[in-house]
């Protein structure tokens, strides 16, 4: 107890070391056990799709490591004696990460939409496309039902659309279009 009063910056070295070389093999004997018993059950991977799947499970994730950042701190704050709001703080940028992720497709999704690059809703959109036999829609994705349909689209080249999209441009503007524009 007398390093801690002496030397207090050897003793936090020391409870550091100690508590990553802890965490690191309880992490490491836990995920052997969890993967030996877990990979024994043979339960198959969830293979349902609903829209918007993979932002709804960005907003749990997120939520759940902000909340758990926030038990976290709060204990430890507690055992250090720190300030509580500070913790709270910290403990919700832990789901920062999700969020941005959220707030980036919401903004991609957004400026596609108002661009009029993309409709607002594509589950509509593609459903439209399965009733007029276009699309098949295949677990959560969605395929070209005629191979040759695919082979049209896949032949359309961005410079070729920059340059459809500027002659119009232009022509709203009475000027002649530049050809020589390469994005």
């Amino acid at each position: 107890m007398d390093i801690l009063v002496s030397q207090p910056l050897i003793f936090l070295f020391l409870a550091t070391i100690n508590l990553l070389v802890c965490g690191l093999a309880g992490q490491l004997i836990g995920g052997l056990v969890n993967g030996y018993l877990g990979g024994m059950n043979g339960k198959t991977i969830e293979t349902t799709a609903i829209p918007n799947q993979g932002m709804w499970q960005t907003i749990k994730n997120g939520v759940i490591l902000a909340v758990t950042g926030c038990l976290l701190l709060t204990l430890l704050f507690k055992l250090l004696g720190i300030p509580m709001p500070i913790n709270i703080i910290l403990g919700l940028s832990f789901g920062i990460p999700a969020f941005i992720a959220l707030i980036k497709h919401f903004i991609l999704r957004l400026l596609l939409y108002v661009n009029g690059y993309a409709p607002w809703n594509y589950v509509r959109f593609l459903d439209y496309g399965i009733n007029s036999i276009l699309l098949q829609k295949i677990g959560g994705g969605y395929i070209f039902t005629h191979r040759l349909l695919l082979e049209h689209f896949a032949q359309f080249s961005i410079e070729k659309q920059v340059n459809q999209n500027l002659q119009i441009v232009d022509s709203f503007n009475g000027e002649v279009p530049n050809d020589n524009f390469n994005p």
